[in-house]
């Protein structure tokens, strides 16, 4: 697992976890990732009627898998995920928190050759108290 830095972002991200459960949040992380130039694909099981970003309901919808994804879905279905994302070609993945990722899931990443991270993305793009959270969490703003 390595600290989160831009260098570990690339110009797109599938953000896995778009949900309406957490709208506002998973907004936030859209908008602030666009407007650093970041293409993001937003992946949701929830219909994208619900969205005012284009949503895909399925991997399988999108025109390209990009090489780096943002997970923020609960523990249980994370392992079947990361299974998914490897087979579709995901080098990097960085996991929103620990309730995302636990050691077991980060141990199988590591086997499948894959580079993660745990923290919020908005803590190496926001502002306010998510910049010093970031800076608590060591995130480095290179």
């Amino acid at each position: 697992m390595v600290k989160l830095s831009k260098s570990f972002f690339e110009s797109e991200v599938l953000f896995v976890g778009f949900t309406e459960k957490y709208r506002r949040f998973c907004t936030q992380v859209y908008d602030t990732l666009t407007k650093k130039g970041i293409k993001v694909y937003a992946l949701s099981a929830e219909p994208k009627e619900k969205f005012s970003v284009p949503v895909y309901a399925d991997i399988a919808q999108l025109p390209k898998v990009p090489s780096c994804a943002y997970v923020i879905n609960d523990r249980p279905e994370t392992a079947r995920v990361v299974e998914t994302l490897h087979a579709k070609g995901v080098k990097k993945i960085l996991f929103n928190s620990k309730n995302v990722a636990d050691q077991a899931i980060l141990d199988r990443c590591r086997a499948l050759g894959i580079e993660t991270a745990i923290a919020c993305p908005l803590m190496l793009y926001g502002g306010g108290l998510h910049r010093l959270h970031g800076f608590f969490a060591g995130v480095k703003r290179d």
